[in-house]
């Protein structure tokens, strides 16, 4: 036959006779278990069966899919960072050979504020076997420099001295006054 198996009978075989008579299945899944019966006759009406099991178990896991890093430089608006973690954050992806599995996020996650930080996210993909994969990824907004002040000594101007004398005095003042 052309499902494989073979029969010899002194008789003769009928290979029209050969027929399924029975498929049974455990319902179960990982692994499913499924049960056929066949028949054949000989050519003189003797009949025999023949049991064949078929156990189907997804060993293979699905692959968990993460987005490249992101790197928001410092002094992003709060506006941008949301804008680009949302457009990130739906990247996150799973295939499998099966239908069926999930993929979760393993903790609520937030994007960085203007301050800046780093968010490692975590996702996690599991098929209806139970068979897992894991990846992740970082989002981070680069944290802006210290704001470092110079400030210039006190400023101390005559007592009646000409608005053009202290005007002068004001902008050497002034502009001794620095920072990064």
């Amino acid at each position: 036959t052309t499902d494989g198996g073979s029969a010899v009978d002194s008789c003769g075989i009928d290979p029209a006779s050969f027929t399924l008579v029975n498929e049974s299945s455990d319902n179960n899944t990982c692994p499913e278990v499924v049960t056929r019966v066949y028949q054949i006759a000989d050519l003189c009406g003797n009949t025999a069966n023949c049991s064949q099991i078929i156990v189907i178990n997804d060993t293979i896991p699905p692959v968990s899919d993460c987005p490249v890093a992101v790197i928001l430089p410092d002094c992003s608006s709060q506006s941008e960072i949301v804008n680009t973690w949302n457009t990130w954050i739906l990247q996150f992806s799973l295939t499998d050979n099966c239908p069926g599995a999930t993929g979760n996020f393993l903790d609520t996650y937030l994007p960085p504020d203007t301050c800046g930080g780093l968010v490692e996210v975590f996702y996690a993909a599991t098929d209806l076997c139970g068979n897992g994969d894991t990846c992740s990824s970082t989002f981070e907004v680069l944290i802006p420099p210290v704001l470092s002040v110079s400030c210039p000594g006190d400023l101390t101007t005559p007592l009646c001295a000409s608005q053009q004398d202290i005007d002068v005095a004001w902008n050497n003042w002034i502009s001794q006054f620095s920072f990064n």
